[in-house]
């Protein structure tokens, strides 16, 4: 059928199917739902944050920095590196071994995310586990480690913990309701496709518009529907 799809074509076709529409829907997003709920395992992330600076002194348990712009701009230059020397096998190695777990240290490079946060001098580190103690435990370890591993092999360089992990209350995946919403929407955009494809390949003869757009015949005359009824006991149609 070569027939142009309008406004009114569109929702000739589709009101008539609005409860398969709507159970698709339904459907979908229901079994998203379940699915989030007891089939993907969830996962919790603890993090915390270092800055990187070359002159730093602890002064009553705060932190002492004479900052300026240059300094500034240095630790950013400094957050890339040290981000890389943090997230090499010799660190991991370290931390495997000082972590109350029985990970290897490809395990927990794996788990374990280092990223700057832009346009500052800090480090963002977090670790991500089905279980948030560990996910706590691993990343306060790596933050604990990182100024001494730091110091080490850079010399003058040096980073200051700012935010310690802290236990995860909520995971940070699956993401119900996103889930949930994906899960209709894919029902929604099914349902009509199908619907669609349906009517595009049915060829069949169901009204007299078909007629015209499938033979480009003038139609002539229609016969009314009749009801039965009876007279006398007899059916007359």
């Amino acid at each position: 059928m070569n027939e142009e799809f309008s406004i009114n074509s569109i929702l000739s076709i589709l009101l008539p199917k609005w409860p398969v529409i709507f159970l698709s829907t339904v459907a979908l997003g229901m079994a998203a739902l379940l699915i989030s709920l007891f089939l993907i395992q969830p996962v919790y992330v603890a993090g915390g944050t270092l800055y990187i600076t070359g002159d730093v002194t602890a002064v009553s348990g705060a932190v002492k920095q004479n900052t300026n712009l240059s300094d500034l701009m240095l630790s950013q230059e400094l957050a890339k590196t040290y981000g890389q020397i943090l997230s090499s096998n010799t660190f991991f190695k370290t931390v495997a071994q000082e972590s109350n777990t029985n990970y290897t240290y490809e395990q927990i490079q794996r788990l374990t995310s280092i990223s700057n946060v832009e346009e500052t001098g800090l480090l963002a580190i977090s670790v991500s586990h089905t279980k948030p103690q560990v996910a706590c435990d691993l990343a306060n370890t790596i933050l604990r480690l990182a100024p001494s591993e730091i110091e080490r092999i850079v010399v003058g360089g040096s980073a200051v913990i700012i935010d310690p992990a802290e236990l995860p209350e909520a995971p940070a995946s699956p993401n119900i309701p996103k889930n949930t919403v994906i899960g209709a929407f894919a029902g929604l955009i099914l349902s009509v496709l199908i619907i669609f494809l349906r009517d595009m390949f049915d060829h069949s003869i169901k009204t007299a518009d078909d007629i015209e757009n499938s033979f480009s015949l003038p139609i002539l005359g229609m016969i009314p529907a009749m009801e039965s009824r009876k007279v006398r006991g007899i059916t007359v149609k």
